[in-house]
């Protein structure tokens, strides 16, 4: 999985209310970056999810319950997807 990254009043809510292990929906933009490894001279890629809105998925029992979170805007958090999070779906099942 690629690492997200957030910025601004989004990351002061991920920082808020995410641990390792909840889940989230993330919406945003996939970025590559590539360099030169100094050791070995070879060519290296790093890909990042840069987020622009996402949804805390999960019950309010484990402290992440399903609250949108985007840029501070309530009218720019995007509904969970449909069966995401819900009892009885398990990554095997998830298309992607």
């Amino acid at each position: 999985m690629a690492p997200i990254v957030v910025w601004r009043r989004l990351a002061e809510i991920v920082g808020e209310y995410v641990s390792k292990g909840s889940q989230l929906y993330v919406e945003g933009k996939l970025e590559t970056t590539s360099w030169e490894d100094r050791q070995s001279g070879g060519k290296k890629y790093r890909t990042e999810v840069v987020a622009d809105d996402l949804v805390l998925l999960g019950s309010r029992e484990k402290g992440n319950g399903a609250q949108a979170a985007s840029s501070g805007k309530a009218e720019n958090a995007k509904p969970a997807a449909p069966g995401v999070g819900a009892p009885g779906i398990t990554d095997d099942e998830l298309p992607f």
